[in-house]
């Protein structure tokens, strides 16, 4: 068997398609039999690589390659063709459109298909009000689950990444949607654009300008939760968004104003380490001490109006103890930490084919190799 194997993946390479007839195979199997080296020389192999541990990481997407989102990773979202096959096996009657092509079946089958480059053409309900839905249950007519903000560089991505680990709960790398409404600075509605791949939110225009135009900040969450395809494919069509954006963190009283219910989270970091971090991207110590004491005048307004809405997580020490913090975090939002999001594969898991990938938390005991 290992000879004809080999024959097989020889022909494989040549990138074109192998065709074996039924009664050949007996045949084949006899002559690789025969060409063979005796047992006694065959030295065992080790092929205990499929355990419960192992198998979530080889095999994410589903409990063998045979499913459409597996065939789909071979080549980053699009379709392999058939020629990256060393064979391929029909009989699960989940085809390849070259395939249906050149073998023309005639039983009932599916045909995997590409993943679309835009937004979800799904039409809004004329029959909802989302506005006046928010009036009474802001986050069910949102989908809005959760703010993470903070100053930049101290650690608001990273804790997103971890909250987005949660079940029920995913979203892109940021939002900013309230920006506008916070009379911050212009929102960037073009971000809403750039594509899952850059872990983004991949609207069309039309679907961005219902996000932009829509009459309410829980419309403009709905829309975005309705049309992104972040949201539609694998099982994220009742998650709630994550929306982190650091220039919240400056109006956050008023962020939290027009998003009643919602919990936040703040990343904050010793100011020593702040300084530091933003010392070396060369940016002045008077804006760095202006950036502090405007977010520092923010977070004390804002815990003065909704004390149990908010959370504070210190990034400073959590290499130390990322179970304690995150922990207490993962207690506030009403979910269950466990140590192995620290990995990141719950959240990697959950990202669209040829996504950027989140690399694992680094925490004291694993130091840099």
């Amino acid at each position: 068997m290992r000879f004809w194997v080999t024959c097989m993946i020889s022909l494989a390479r040549s990138g074109n398609p192998i065709f074996i007839n039924q009664g050949d195979i007996e045949e084949i199997k006899n002559k690789s039999l025969a060409n063979m080296r005796p047992s006694q020389q065959v030295e065992e192999i080790d092929y205990s690589i499929w355990n419960s541990e192992d198998m979530k990481h080889l095999l994410p997407l589903g409990d063998d390659i045979w499913n459409a989102d597996t065939i789909r990773s071979m080549a980053d979202g699009k379709l392999p063709p058939w020629s990256d096959f060393v064979f391929y096996k029909a009989s699960r009657l989940l085809l390849l459109p070259d395939i249906i092509e050149e073998v023309q079946y005639n039983l009932k089958y599916e045909i995997v298909e590409e993943y679309p480059k835009h937004s979800l053409s799904h039409l809004v309900d004329p029959s909802r009000d989302i506005c006046e839905e928010a009036k009474t249950n802001f986050r069910e007519a949102s989908k809005l689950g959760v703010i993470v903000t903070g100053l930049q560089h101290s650690g608001t991505t990273m804790l997103s990444q971890l909250i987005k680990s949660a079940p029920g709960l995913f979203g892109g790398f940021e939002c900013d949607l309230l920006s506008q409404e916070a009379e911050a600075l212009s929102v960037a509605y073009e971000w809403l654009e750039w594509s899952v791949e850059n872990e983004l939110w991949s609207l069309n225009n039309k679907s961005r300008d219902l996000v932009k135009n829509a009459k309410c900040v829980a419309e403009k969450y709905h829309y975005l939760h309705q049309y992104s395809p972040l949201f539609h494919f694998g099982n994220h069509q009742d998650d709630f968004i994550v929306d982190k954006s650091p220039s919240y963190i400056h109006f956050l009283d008023k962020i939290m104003d027009i998003t009643p219910g919602i919990p936040v989270v703040v990343s904050t970091k010793e100011k020593s380490d702040l300084i530091k971090s933003w010392r070396k991207r060369g940016i002045p110590d008077f804006k760095i001490e202006q950036s502090i004491n405007s977010a520092e005048r923010a977070i004390e307004a804002a815990m003065k109006k909704y004390p149990d809405r908010l959370k504070l997580v210190n990034t400073t020490g959590w290499a130390e103890k990322p179970d304690e913090i995150l922990g207490d975090v993962y207690d506030f939002l009403g979910k269950e930490w466990k140590s192995e999001y620290l990995n990141m594969n719950a959240l990697n898991i959950k990202r669209t084919l040829g996504s950027v990938m989140s690399i694992p938390f680094l925490t004291k005991e694993e130091p840099t190799k």
